[in-house]
């Protein structure tokens, strides 16, 4: 076949595949052309007839682009192809009687129902052609039911009834379908099992489908062994960031790999704002986000890389301005030594904390609350592998500190007692993030119930693996390494305002807050979330929910406070001088595409770990989606509860058609 292929490549369906072959320029028209090329294939790779998509003959379904990767051309081939020998048009014309099928013919049935290609191929949820999808599902009852052989026969076809019916393939053109193939199907053939079609064969049909007419077209294009992906943020959101976040993430052209980035920024610059706070439901609140990457290994979290990479210049400050302090204690406890015996009234220097911007996650309780206390109640644990903050956590001897993480996360006081000495440590006002990447199994060690309140402070971004390879070589206009060497100079020095020299008592605090309008619409929005995920989740959803608004505020005031650098043209002076930040209306609007995009996430995970399924037939979301719309509703409230579950736009109006169809809602312009 190679002596004739140019190349081929998935359709844009995804369903099948489009194929290129040489034909010389004749005197036959295009759609003879067409079938002279499907007799070629046909033939040549035994490709069944009603694998054909002969709609496709007349040139305006001529697809010209690929979007497949991994497209193949033969390299053999010149500019104008001469070097691939063309199909004989005349030859292959007459070879069509052996490859075309009557109406009542239809592939044997080793054919049909074993093809790779049948077991492989989805169903087409537009019914263009009737055939594929009858070999597709026949393809199904052998998988689940076995061969169609004497003794199961009348099960067998009970169930392809049923499954045609779910479906939504016409009664009539089953009972075609099925007379054909049936009719020829070697157990039909043998002489001493005589099986009568035209009657058994319909009446079998006919019954499935008038006592199960309610199912009719229930099975969707939502498979529900194909969970619904995670959205990614959308582009408006990156539109509208400021250029000091946004530029940065313009290096990443894979769409997960930029969220990723994003994500991990924003969580390390939720440490270094601790002079920014906001008035949240009668307390001070600090930036600080929790946030947790979900995805496969080699799926794209080693983003997070570039992240680590932008502390570089603010992990050096501290760590020189630790040695000097240390230097200074070493001359005053050396001068202490000197003058003790003759001055004894001198107070013994004492020997600083070592600070650390980054917080391991494989440390002790007692040594993380030592850090914090060190670094004046901030800190971001970061760590790349979900697993050494578990393991840490795990262990009820010295690292099981899940209640300081969720103390933090609101600003609650955490303390401990050091044995030696009998001395207290107590941080009254603990400002700590946290980022994490991990794989999913990584997760749920992580977070293995949504009770406990550590998971409904987490952000999670979920994404599954991308079977595309990346190429490492791809040149690359900037220099990762030298791009953000630079940023992370930069945003130290821009930063410096908002975090040097932070006073313990919050004297220099700068306060961060919502326009009444604002205010209004997140009160609102909020409302209407919690409602809607409560009366489909229950009340574990709604700690959730909560919190999640809180991440927005804080959201919201990063964003905002980055937007202040922007607007004051990256001029350090002149951002020393602020004494309060107003929520921008563009960043108000960002932080709400952030959070409404992280939802769903949160919900995946949700699910995951409360260990929700659903069937293959979709029979759980078309019924849970029934029994958790609202009395009243319109098209709009009903998209929304149907994303919550998981079902797409397309499939949640089917359901509601259906549903008026059935008598089970009554619709007065409910899609209009």
């Amino acid at each position: 076949i190679e002596s004739s292929l140019i190349g081929y490549f998935i359709s844009p369906s995804g369903n099948g595949y489009k194929v290129l072959l040489h034909i010389a320029p004749n005197q036959y028209s295009n759609k003879d052309n067409y079938t002279a090329a499907a007799a070629f294939l046909e033939l040549n790779i035994d490709i069944d007839h009603s694998h054909i998509d002969y709609s496709c003959s007349n040139a305006s379904r001529l697809t010209f682009l690929s979007y497949d990767p991994n497209a193949y051309f033969n390299s053999f081939a010149d500019s104008d192809f001469g070097s691939i020998p063309p199909i004989d048009t005349s030859r292959w014309l007459k070879e069509t009687v052996k490859v075309t099928v009557s109406e009542r013919q239809q592939p044997d049935a080793g054919n049909t129902t074993f093809n790779p290609l049948s077991r492989n191929t989805k169903l087409d949820f537009n019914h263009k052609s009737d055939i594929l999808n009858f070999n597709v599902l026949l393809s199904f009852v052998v998988q689940k039911n076995g061969d169609y052989i004497k003794g199961r026969r009348h099960s067998f076809m009970q169930v392809l009834a049923s499954y045609a019916n779910q479906f939504g393939m016409k009664k009539e053109a089953l009972i075609k379908h099925c007379y054909s193939y049936f009719e020829n199907h070697p157990q039909t053939l043998i002489e001493d099992d005589v099986f009568d079609i035209d009657k058994e064969l319909v009446s079998i049909i006919e019954d499935v489908y008038l006592r199960y007419n309610h199912q009719f077209s229930s099975w969707l294009e939502e498979d529900a062994n194909e969970e619904i992906e995670t959205p990614c943020f959308p582009d408006e959101l990156y539109d509208n960031l400021s250029s000091l976040i946004n530029r940065p993430t313009i290096l990443f052209k894979n769409r997960r790999e930029k969220d990723v980035f994003l994500g991990g920024l924003l969580s390390v610059l939720s440490t270094w704002i601790p002079k920014i706070q906001g008035v949240y439901d009668g307390k001070n609140l600090g930036a600080n986000l929790f946030i947790v990457i979900s995805a496969p290994a080699s799926s794209g979290k080693g983003t997070l890389y570039w992240v680590r990479k932008i502390t570089s210049d603010i992990s050096r400050t501290i760590a020189i301005k630790y040695q000097q302090a240390l230097e200074k204690y070493e001359e005053q406890l050396e001068e202490y030594e000197a003058n003790k015996k003759e001055q004894p009234d001198l107070i013994k220097p004492q020997k600083p904390l070592k600070p650390k911007f980054i917080i391991p996650g494989n440390i002790s309780s007692a040594a993380i609350i030592s850090v914090i206390n060190a670094n004046k109640s901030y800190g971001i644990i970061f760590e790349s592998e979900a697993d050494s903050l578990t393991n840490t956590l795990s262990n009820n001897d010295w690292g099981n500190y899940t209640d300081l993480l969720r103390k933090a996360y609101s600003h609650e006081a955490i303390s401990y007692m050091r044995k030696k000495d009998n001395e207290e440590i107590e941080i009254e006002k603990p400002f700590l993030s946290l980022l994490l990447s991990g794989t999913p199994a990584q997760i749920t060690r992580l977070v293995s119930s949504v009770e406990n309140g550590f998971f409904s402070r987490i952000l999670f971004y979920d994404f599954p693996i991308k079977n595309i390879w990346k190429n490492v070589f791809e040149k690359n206009n900037n220099n990762l390494e030298e791009y953000f060497r630079a940023y992370s100079e930069k945003l130290e020095r821009l930063l410096a305002p908002f975090f040097d020299d932070k006073a313990y008592d919050d004297s220099d605090l700068i306060f961060f807050e919502f326009t009444e309008a604002q205010q209004e619409i997140f009160h609102n929005w909020f409302e209407n979330k919690q409602q809607q995920l409560y009366h489909i989740y229950g009340e574990d959803i709604i700690a959730s929910v909560r919190r999640l608004a809180v991440s927005f505020f804080r959201l919201a005031m990063i964003l905002s406070t980055i937007r202040q650098i922007d607007e004051a043209k990256e001029n350090v002076s002149a951002l020393k001088n602020i004494q309060k930040i107003i929520c921008n209306d563009l960043d108000f609007k960002n932080a709400e595409l952030i959070i409404e995009t992280l939802l769903f996430h949160t919900i995946k995970i949700f699910n995951q770990v409360k260990g929700l399924k659903r069937n293959k037939f979709n029979k759980t979301k078309r019924n849970f989606l029934i029994d958790k719309l609202p009395l009243e509703f319109n098209r709009s409230q009903a998209m929304e509860i149907a994303s919550f579950i998981g079902i797409k736009e397309k499939t949640a109006e089917n359901y509601i058609t259906q549903f008026i169809a059935q008598n089970f809602i009554w619709g007065f312009g409910v899609l209009g």
